[in-house]
């Protein structure tokens, strides 16, 4: 559930220049994609049914131009810089660290390239009760 979060906040607020994939970029054209990180997601379901946890991710964008992808992943980690803790519901919150900062991780077929950053969510899922305590 917490990476379908992450894939539509991106979407929503951080301007994606090409349509937002999860889990692959795109063929062919300019992509940008929302992935699992290296790492394994850590969950702790307490008895009210909260749960907090960590969830490494990765976002990687594809351009023939070198600039405008590491330059919109660049503004991505600013982003969850300056916004540290994000509320994406009254019942969950979560940062997104940056690990790694954008850099060239191959160039793509068709001579496209492909920048990476990688980040480690920590969240916080309080479940509500419908009476609001």
């Amino acid at each position: 559930m917490i990476a379908q979060d992450i894939w539509q906040y991106v979407n929503d607020f951080c301007a994606p220049y090409a349509p937002l994939e999860m889990d692959g970029l795109a063929g062919e054209g300019e992509s940008v994609s929302v992935q699992a990180g290296r790492g394994s997601p850590a969950r702790q379901q307490y008895l009210d049914g909260a749960a907090t946890g960590t969830f490494p991710f990765e976002i990687r964008a594809k351009s023939r131009s070198r600039k405008k992808a590491n330059q919109w992943l660049q503004d991505v980690v600013d982003h969850f810089k300056v916004n540290p803790e994000i509320r994406l519901t009254h019942q969950l919150m979560f940062r997104a660290e940056p690990v790694v900062t954008p850099y060239l991780l191959e160039r793509g077929e068709g001579g496209g390239y492909i920048y990476t950053a990688q980040f480690l969510v920590t969240y916080d899922e309080r479940m509500i009760k419908p009476n609001g305590k």
